[in-house]
């Protein structure tokens, strides 16, 4: 939902870049300097930081310290031997 309520602002700041007025890089992560240039206002940069801040929320679900594999929270079972046909 958050990334789809920034997408007006994003494309703003895409046309910005294609006119030179912004540098490239990702939307959210112009979202200060867009809002400097008058390119975007307060209400859509804080839009751009929230759908920033759910990306990464999203990404990090599958984020695992390195050793919770070896530490014995989740059983490993054996390989299971192939039928015999």
């Amino acid at each position: 939902r958050q990334v789809c309520a920034a997408q007006p602002a994003a494309a703003r700041i895409a046309a910005a870049q294609k006119a030179r007025k912004l540098p490239r890089g990702h939307a959210e992560e112009l979202a200060d300097q867009a809002l400097a240039a008058g390119v975007i206002s307060e209400t859509e940069a804080e839009q751009l930081r929230a759908a920033r801040a759910a990306r990464r929320t999203a990404v990090e679900v599958d984020v695992f310290p390195a050793d919770h594999f070896r530490n014995g929270r989740l059983p490993v079972e054996a390989p299971k031997k192939a039928a015999n046909f």
